[in-house]
């Protein structure tokens, strides 16, 4: 596994594995992991042109110039629109008529009308009713002794959705539809179907969108490790500032030395 971002690459009419320009690519969006993540570091409830941003700037990185973007697939589950009764306050809940419904409805309509993009839709269930994080954290702290129906939360757990990401990984594989999948998730669950890919001869990237929540085995079987802040770090590997190129004499062939510090040697006239 190489992570891209980690030092300078270039490519030159072909790609870095060799491939030639032109060869398609197709995105993988783990819906929820995105969702998360990039509420996180937004600082609030991604939009469609947030997500549609990052699939950008996932193709505009230096090992995938040149290729051509085939699909991105976007992964999720239609919220719930059922109804229920809270177990302590026996209100009635209809998570139709929630906010939480609305947006993540007005979302998913948004991505869907996406210029080449394929929404793969699972499932919610209501699991039964949990203690609410806050709550959790305040328990285990000592700073709440007791619990009240604002406390309970439902529990609702999304089914189908890694299935449809390893049955549409297999898929692109065995039927040659693309030359190299990018996994944009931090779910060790499909592990399995990237060691297919990669043995069918698919090139497999992992863009964990600079989470630091992603399990080791999926960095292990990614070729490359696509980094969010990568041309930031080119410039840091190579220690570029304004300053430093001003540095150099007219004339003169810019040379790096093996610390990324810069040496300068005068042309002859």
């Amino acid at each position: 596994m190489i992570q891209e971002g980690s030092g300078p690459t270039w490519c030159r009419g072909r790609s870095v594995f060799g491939g030639v320009v032109g060869e398609r690519v197709a995105v993988l969006l783990d819906g929820e992991f995105v969702k998360r993540v990039l509420g996180q570091r937004l600082q609030k409830f991604p939009e469609s042109a947030d997500i549609m941003g990052e699939v950008a700037r996932i193709m505009r990185t230096s090992c995938l110039l040149g290729h051509r973007l085939y699909r991105v697939f976007y992964y999720t589950a239609d919220p719930l629109r059922s109804t229920t009764r809270h177990p302590l306050s026996g209100q009635k809940i209809e998570f139709g008529a929630t906010s939480s419904f609305a947006r993540n409805s007005r979302l998913i309509d948004r991505v869907e009308n996406s210029p080449d993009v394929a929404v793969r839709r699972g499932t919610l269930v209501h699991q039964g009713w949990q203690l609410g994080r806050a709550s959790t954290k305040a328990m285990l702290a000592g700073t709440k002794q007791s619990v009240g129906a604002q406390d309970i939360a439902p529990r609702i757990r999304q089914k189908g959705v890694d299935m449809r990401i390893g049955l549409d990984i297999a898929s692109l594989a065995l039927k040659r539809l693309v030359s190299t999948i990018v996994l944009v998730t931090g779910d060790s669950d499909f592990v399995p179907a990237m060691k297919l890919a990669r043995r069918e001869g698919l090139r497999v990237l992992l863009d964990p969108l600079g989470s630091a929540q992603v399990r080791p085995e999926l960095k292990i079987h990614a070729d490359r490790v696509i980094r969010a802040d990568c041309p930031r770090n080119v410039a840091r590997w190579l220690r570029i500032t304004p300053k430093t190129i001003a540095a150099f004499p007219r004339g003169s062939a810019k040379r790096w030395n093996g610390n990324g510090t810069a040496r300068t040697t005068t042309k002859s006239p």
